[in-house]
């Protein structure tokens, strides 16, 4: 996790759990023509530094950081509702690809939104990569951390207190709204303010709101008289697939410090990336062994 996620180092504090930080000597590698070069970008300088790329290249994707770093981007990564206009309507990839260039988007752009989002660039949109590297490149907040006790460790503290019922049989969730009375008949009794229903097996229970956590397809069977907004919102999303290989191996499998592996689709049509887990921290790290993760690209899963 990144400090720059404060919501969620929030709810950490309050529930106790301690973030530590991940090994400053981790090494992301991206593979081309059979060698992995070394990958890093905690500053605009570090571009220099990726000889994975041409000089050329490499002087291009500086000039365009450090631009993008003077003249920033109306927009916020993690509310993208406040992104300029004008970058809502083109792909990472083409925009990139006239901004920094072939070489660049293939072994640089494309291998971290495959691995971050199993898509190509050409997926992605221009307000979601550029306001990403803005929240990274030259702000110290992008530091990697870990919860003590794994990811897992915060949905699991949160669980505890709430009142969590498994095997419950949800068949449609209706909104208080004007199309309600129809549905459940005039003599419904409804609690003032919004409100939301939830009928289980002939039982209805009445909440607050609802959060659906499960595909766009699923919610769309289940929520009953939905607003417009709803509906565009759903018949939108689209979503990417991978297939993750676990290894168990050694946890000294690597004599460097080899945690990331990008792998170019240009290079490799099949798998996106591997992953060295032992390398986040020692919960990941049972007697001796730990996980090689590969994952693979959406086209190919």
């Amino acid at each position: 996790l990144s400090l720059h996620y404060h919501t969620l180092r929030d709810y950490s504090r309050e529930l106790g759990i301690e973030w530590v930080p991940m090994d400053e000597k981790r090494t992301h590698r991206v593979i081309r023509d059979s060698k992995a070069y070394a990958l890093g970008l905690k500053g605009p300088l570090d571009v220099l530094r990726l000889k994975v790329l041409s000089w050329r290249s490499r002087l291009r994707f500086l000039w365009f950081l450090v631009r993008l770093m003077v003249h920033k981007k109306q927009g916020d990564f993690f509310n993208l509702s406040t992104t300029s206009a004008e970058l809502d309507f083109d792909d990472a990839n083409h925009y990139l690809r006239q901004e920094i260039g072939d070489e660049a988007v293939d072994y640089i752009a494309d291998p971290f939104t495959a691995t971050l989002h199993f898509y190509l660039s050409t997926e992605v949109s221009t307000a979601m990569l550029l306001t990403l590297l803005q929240s990274m490149v030259g702000n110290k907040e992008f530091s990697a951390q870990y919860p003590k006790g794994g990811v897992q460790a915060i949905p699991d503290a949160l669980a505890r207190k709430l009142n969590v019922q498994k095997g419950v049989h949800i068949i449609t969730v209706v909104s208080a709204s004007g199309s309600l009375a129809s549905n459940l008949g005039s003599e419904a009794r409804l609690p003032d303010g919004p409100c939301v229903v939830g009928i289980s097996d002939g039982q209805e229970e009445h909440f607050d709101a609802v959060i659906f956590a499960c595909p766009a397809p699923a919610v769309k069977a289940i929520l009953t008289h939905p607003t417009q907004a709803q509906t565009d919102l759903l018949e939108s999303v689209g979503y990417s697939s991978t297939i993750t290989l676990s290894f168990k191996v050694p946890a000294n499998l690597f004599a460097d410090s080899t945690n990331c592996i990008y792998v170019p689709h240009v290079e490799n049509k099949i798998i996106s990336s591997c992953i060295f887990e032992a390398r986040k921290g020692s919960d990941l790290v049972k007697q001796g062994s730990t996980l090689f993760n590969v994952y693979l690209h959406d086209q190919a899963a």
